[in-house]
């Protein structure tokens, strides 16, 4: 497990905080990006990885699965996942076990649950300017919330997490890598990392895998990857006066949906948005 980096002064601030929080019974609100580590930030928190994670697209399904399979008898702190895009009656459900410290599902139940977990890529404005989540419930689920910010905003912690994802790397594919080149470092400190850690981390997987010596070195970053780092990092947007807010963002949709060839949950991470919402937005666009 990659542990934790708090070079930057911004990481500091945020974990900071957990010792004050550490293996207590609370309810607490994470948010940031995909891709930021807010599930490893609560892994931490709660002292251990073993913790029931419920997908919010899928949460009906996901409970019916974790009842079946036994697995929520020994769970007592529970992560519910991208609360952006948990529907209405999903959203009832939550403040019912929210209420009564149970996991219900059919006629079945498991109580006794000391902490819900909840994580957002959006920001606690965002989530309530949209009204996505109903008021009464974002109440009660945000009293005590975290923010984690970007990659990009903590540069400082790239180098260290560079060293311990190819430390975790080599192990895992049995390479040996002793250094990277300065013109990887330069651009591993450079690129925007829209996809944050995650996208660092598949990046050198990826590196380390295919190399066949002991350097990593820029020249093997793939051609396609650098020519769209370089493209979205510098792009700017051109506002053309009399063109009206839809029309920019059906464009930003429909180029967004081409660069991640039609993935639309790609899409929806890089804009900040549900997948709910982006499906509504392509069908309103007719994209």
């Amino acid at each position: 497990m990659i542990e934790l980096v708090t070079s930057s002064k911004l990481t500091k601030q945020v974990f900071e905080k957990l010792p004050l929080l550490s293996e207590k019974e609370l309810d607490i609100l994470v948010t940031g990006e995909e891709g930021v580590g807010k599930t490893r930030f609560l892994e931490e928190l709660n002292g251990t990885n073993d913790l029931l994670k419920l997908n919010s697209e899928n949460f009906f399904n996901d409970l019916e699965i974790f009842f079946q399979a036994k697995t929520l008898k020994s769970k007592k702190s529970i992560i519910i996942d991208r609360i952006e895009e948990l529907d209405t009656a999903s959203q009832s459900l939550v403040y019912k076990f929210l209420e009564t410290r149970t996991i219900q599902f059919s006629d079945k139940e498991v109580g006794g649950i000391t902490s819900f977990y909840f994580t957002s890529r959006l920001s606690l404005d965002e989530l309530g300017l949209k009204k996505i989540i109903r008021e009464d419930l974002l109440k009660r689920i945000s009293v005590i919330r975290i923010h984690i910010p970007p990659l990009r905003e903590r540069k400082e912690d790239i180098p260290e997490l560079t060293n311990q994802l190819i430390l975790f790397f080599t192990k895992k594919y049995k390479k040996k890598i002793t250094k990277i080149t300065e013109p990887l470092a330069e651009f591993l400190l450079s690129s925007p990392w829209f996809g944050n850690i995650t996208e660092l981390s598949n990046l050198l997987s990826t590196l380390v895998l295919f190399a066949n010596s002991t350097v990593l070195d820029i020249k093997q970053v793939p051609k396609t990857y650098l020519k769209e780092s370089k493209e979205l990092f510098s792009k700017k947007i051109e506002v053309t006066p009399g063109v009206n807010l839809a029309q920019y963002e059906k464009e930003i949709i429909r180029v967004n949906l081409e660069l991640q060839n039609g993935n639309r949950e790609r899409t929806a991470e890089i804009l900040k948005i549900s997948t709910r919402n982006l499906y509504r937005k392509i069908k309103e666009y007719d994209l």
